[in-house]
């Protein structure tokens, strides 16, 4: 058996074209590209209002928050990593960051810089267009990488993971939200796979459970992270996020 999961990388580019809303449904680019200026406000505030909503399950108390903005954005050049509408670069613009956004679909790019501007006020100062292949992206001198939700849906990682951590100017980190091994335990009812979870009998059960597009995706505990970091990185901190749903995990260059 292969070391590595089969992933249809073409597959997957097309499927994660529509990006979810927080509880409301997947959407595309061009979904959005027909509201009128109103309703795509209505909906940006509406997304963010369910994301950041104190009483609901992803931002228990400010929990979310609280991780988000660490020891404080303010002036730092933040780059969040698969920004989809926009919303968590909304949060940290209002919090005083230079947002850069990036995502793999150009469109969405431009949906999420509308959302900026109709939130905020300001332009992000970058458009980044990712890659799903080697080596990503493009970009240096970060101080915070943000991603949210994303990272647990590629095989591709602890790749990605390092290309970040080679990135970030000195004391930069990166932010990271991924599905938890709780999440596993809960939606499948047993314990956490001891082997790769794709190799697991019940994997595609499990992809589906989380998400009705996509093809792949996995669970995450302080022990997992810390291995895949260890050879360009440091975990430092790893934290239950959205009712033990997520974890959040804090990573550091080696050496930086």
């Amino acid at each position: 058996m292969s070391d590595f999961p089969l992933y249809d990388v073409e597959k997957a580019y097309s499927e994660w074209s529509r990006i979810p809303v927080d509880d409301f449904d997947y959407m595309s680019a061009h979904d959005l590209m027909i509201l009128s200026p109103p309703q795509l406000r209505e909906l940006i505030d509406m997304a963010s209002g369910i994301r950041f909503n104190q009483l609901g399950w992803r931002n228990e108390g400010g929990s979310l928050e609280k991780f988000m903005l660490g020891g404080g954005v303010s002036d730092k050049m933040v780059v969040d990593f698969g920004c989809g509408l926009g919303v968590d670069a909304c949060w940290f613009t209002m919090h005083g960051a230079k947002v850069v956004l990036a995502d793999m679909h150009p469109n969405m790019l431009r949906m999420a810089q509308q959302s900026m501007v109709m939130r905020t006020g300001f332009i992000s100062p970058r458009l980044m267009v990712t890659s799903p292949y080697w080596p990503f992206f493009i970009i240096d001198s970060v101080d915070v990488f943000w991603s949210l939700g994303v990272l647990h849906h590629t095989p591709h990682i602890g790749k990605i993971l390092e290309r970040m951590c080679g990135s970030l100017n000195p004391g930069g980190e990166c932010r990271i939200v991924l599905y938890s091994d709780k999440r596993w335990e809960e939606m499948m009812g047993e314990s956490v796979p001891s082997g790769p979870t794709w190799q697991h009998p019940r994997f595609q059960e499990f992809v589906r459970k989380c998400d009705t597009v996509g093809q792949y995706a996995d669970w995450y505990n302080a022990e997992k992270i810390a291995a895949l970091v260890e050879p360009f990185g440091e975990m430092v901190s790893c934290e239950p996020l959205c009712k033990w749903q997520m974890v959040g995990a804090v990573i550091k260059a080696k050496g930086k």
